[in-house]
Order: C-alpha cells, then structure tokens, then sequence
C-alpha cells in the first residue's frame, strides 16, 4: 500500500471550532496532514508529544491566551514556525506577536487561499533555514584549525600554477614601477 505523502504536518489552535475547521479543511485539501487544539493547553501537550512543521495560533483564547503559549513554544521549538491569527485589528498586539517570535501574522477572517500560501511560504523558508544550517555545519565541521591556514600540505591542487602565476605578476608590477627588486611590491599585494 502506498504511502499518502504530505507537504508537512500544521498545527491549528483556536478556540472557535469554526475557525479551526475552516482553516484545517483549507490546509488538507492543499495537502497538510492538520491536527488541531482548542486551547493552548491541548496545543502544548500535542506539541510535547509530537513533531510539527508549523502552528497556526489564535491570540486571544480563555486559559492561556496565544501571546504566552507562543513564548513556551519558542522555548521548547525554537525553530517552529508559528503563524498568529487574530479578529483584534491592533498594531500592539501585531508587534508583541513579531516580538515573542511570531513568524506571521493575520487578520481574520482571511482568505483561504491567504492561509494556504502563508503555510506554504513559512514552510518553505524553514526548509531552507534548515539546510543553510545544515550546509554551515557540515562546513565548519570539515574546515580544521590547519585546513583554516595554509600551507603547502593543505592548499588545493592546481595552486602551485597559481602561485608562479602570482610570482610573475609581481615581477611584471616592478618592472613596470620602475623597481627591478619583485620584492618590494609583495606589500602591494598584501591585504
């Protein structure tokens, strides 16, 4: 039997049903798999069960409102992309959302094709979040301390050539300057 492959796993947390089934029917027929939570405190305990790709979170909820459940997701996903949804129309509440690490933001109601596309955009920078991480780690963890300066045992192959390349150019510069010494223009060349 084959596997049904989805584009990432969304969590949805708000309090109205309504709210969580349009948005959860929304990201499915894009190709989510989507679980939801009525409040923070279900979202936290999913959250500590298992993995999530993205979250969609409600500002204002009873209980824990999304401004604190935010802050403990940060603390325990920090790389989690979480997307805030609000009917209050406030630049305060925008700007603590961006400040607590919110890495979106909408109005509601918004339209469906706003929420598919934010999910797809949020879920495409963290990939590539993801593999510039990956990249520089598998980077720093190849470059050594003696690979780092060099020398004639670690410099690439070939750059032999481009060192008697570099000696000549040095010649040419003095000729050129009028100074028949190559040595003294090695400063030139020095950054």
């Amino acid at each position: 039997m084959a596997e049904n492959k989805t584009n990432g796993t969304i969590l949805v947390v708000d309090d109205e049903e309504s709210v969580r089934a349009i948005v959860s029917i929304a990201l499915k027929n894009a190709g989510y798999s989507v679980v939801s939570a009525v409040d923070g405190k279900e979202a936290l305990e999913l959250i500590s069960r298992r993995k999530f790709d993205l979250v969609f979170l409600d500002v204002r909820m009873p209980g824990f409102n999304g401004h604190d459940i935010l802050t403990l997701m940060r603390a325990s996903c920090p790389q989690m992309p979480v997307v805030m949804l609000t009917a209050v129309i406030d630049k305060e509440i925008e700007a603590e959302s961006i400040r607590r690490g919110a890495s979106a933001y909408l109005k509601k109601p918004c339209a469906l094709k706003d929420i598919v596309a934010t999910a797809k955009q949020e879920l495409e920078r963290k990939t590539a979040k993801e593999a510039l991480r990956s990249n520089t780690l598998a980077i720093n963890a190849s470059v050594s301390e003696e690979s780092r300066q060099p020398t004639s045992s670690n410099w690439p192959e070939g750059i032999d050539k481009h060192r008697s390349s570099l000696a000549e150019l040095r010649k040419r510069t003095a000729t050129y300057i009028g100074n028949q010494n190559p040595d003294s223009v090695h400063s030139i060349w020095k950054a």
